[in-house]
């Protein structure tokens, strides 16, 4: 039986790809774009981001193209992908990937610095505060100020926002 391998993004990220306009992610040496059969669950008149649960989009990947993307890659396991039913108080998150707040933007190229961050589901009421389910949102709590970094001085993290390129893993309390 042959490994079937798939890039999974939300499809939030690619509504507005056409032919013209690409994802775009690191390969060896260079940024490439994304190679591979599309779909994605949810048309993107009918997503809203705070109502709707279906915003996943995928490309089949064939080998060649898996070939040439940085080594930085590593596949999950089908079994090791999931969503959980419903956050619960405590359960910690880890975001990756790149913020906006890290790119540095030029005529002819762009760059942005990888972070990681972790912090625990907050209580009831930031989901209420803020018009979010529990059922479909990862919502986080996290100190900006201390970060642990892979390589490099310690600094503190960058605000999330504009976070891409990355994942979110979860770390149930149970599993601990």
């Amino acid at each position: 039986m042959s490994l079937i391998l798939v890039l999974l993004t939300a499809a939030h990220v690619t509504d507005h790809l056409d032919g013209h306009h690409f994802l775009f992610i690191p390969g060896e040496d260079r940024i490439i774009h994304v190679e591979g059969g599309f779909a994605q669950l949810g048309r993107a008149a009918e997503r809203d981001e705070k109502a709707s649960s279906l915003d996943v989009a995928y490309y089949h990947l064939e080998r060649s193209f898996v070939k040439r993307l940085s080594n930085c890659y590593h596949p999950i396991a089908k079994s090791g992908i999931g969503m959980l039913d419903q956050t619960l108080n405590g359960d910690l998150y880890s975001l990756a990937g790149y913020p906006t707040a890290t790119s540095i933007v030029e005529s002819d190229s762009c760059a942005a610095e990888f972070f990681a961050m972790t912090g625990a589901v907050p209580h009831d009421r930031f989901y209420r505060k803020l018009g979010y389910r529990r059922d479909m949102h990862v919502l986080t709590q996290f100190n900006i100020r201390r970060n642990v970094l892979l390589r490099g001085a310690a600094k503190s993290t960058p605000n999330p926002c504009g976070m891409s390129g990355g994942a979110i893993f979860s770390w149930p309390l149970t599993r601990c």
